[in-house]
């Protein structure tokens, strides 16, 4: 199982990889620009939409490993893929896998299509960390593992 730990923000120790820390960090994930979500890190993973939104309201000098959505990459030694979120234009999931292990986390999403940003996209992981579930508005898909 990939570890996940919770220290003031999500943290996956063996990766040394943050998933959206309010705190500047050196490597983190950015699901999407709202303002809870950045933070002037050294480097980020982030979709190409997302990139562009941060730089207008957050400028600075930054690492920017922009992933393209579903496709898979080499990112410091680790298999990673983004999905879309469908929160707001450019939302991303982050999709980690490992040689034994997957890990989908969601950041925040919405299930219904709306009009500003991609539709969501799901993929089966062994381990899922969700946020912004509201399950009396849509229930949760199933994200059984294959």
């Amino acid at each position: 199982m990939i570890d996940v730990r919770y220290e003031r923000g999500v943290f996956l120790p063996q990766q040394n990889l943050w998933l959206d820390p309010w705190e500047a960090k050196d490597f983190a994930f950015v699901s999407h620009a709202h303002s809870d979500h950045i933070a002037p890190h050294r480097e980020i993973i982030v979709s190409e939409r997302t990139a562009s939104l941060m730089r207008a309201r957050l400028p600075g000098k930054r690492n920017e490993i922009i992933l393209p959505f579903s496709q898979e990459k080499d990112v410091r030694g680790m298999r990673v893929t983004l999905f879309p979120a469908g929160h707001i234009f450019g939302s991303a999931q982050l999709f980690l896998r490992t040689e034994n292990d997957s890990l989908l986390y969601t950041g925040d999403f919405k299930l219904r299509q709306g009009q500003s940003a991609e539709a969501t996209e799901w993929t089966a992981a062994h381990t899922a960390y969700l946020r912004a579930i509201r399950p009396e508005i849509l229930p949760l898909p199933s994200l059984s593992c294959e």
